[in-house]
């Protein structure tokens, strides 16, 4: 895809991954990938004010990340269907809770304040 639309882009995609690290483009992938309802596998650092709470957000580093995703791939089909589902199911219902706790000011401000 040479001209990036994240509309086209997220449809393609099942899982978003995130790993450690701290950066205004983290909060903006995870967040952005969220909106367009997109299951999110992420370290606990990755997740940070985000509200991302169950055991694929909160994995120590990338190797625990990696590890779940490949644990999904030896998935009968049906079963990995009803866990992505399930992750992408509560990636939206996540991201419905953070718009309804940070206005666009409020959430700027954090976004902002998790750079410095």
């Amino acid at each position: 895809m040479t001209n990036y639309e994240p509309p086209v882009f997220y449809l393609k995609v099942n899982i978003a991954f995130a790993f450690s690290f701290r950066t205004l483009q983290k909060w903006v992938y995870i967040g952005e990938a969220m909106s367009y309802g997109a299951g999110i596998v992420c370290t606990k650092v990755a997740s940070t004010n985000l509200g991302l709470t169950e055991n694929y957000h909160n994995f120590e580093d990338a190797i625990g990340c990696g590890t779940f995703l490949m644990s999904l791939s030896e998935l009968q089909e049906r079963e990995k269907f009803v866990k992505l589902t399930e992750i992408t199911e509560e990636s939206k219902r996540k991201y419905e809770q953070f718009v309804k706790t940070y206005n666009k000011e409020k959430l700027t401000a954090e976004l902002l304040r998790g750079v410095e």
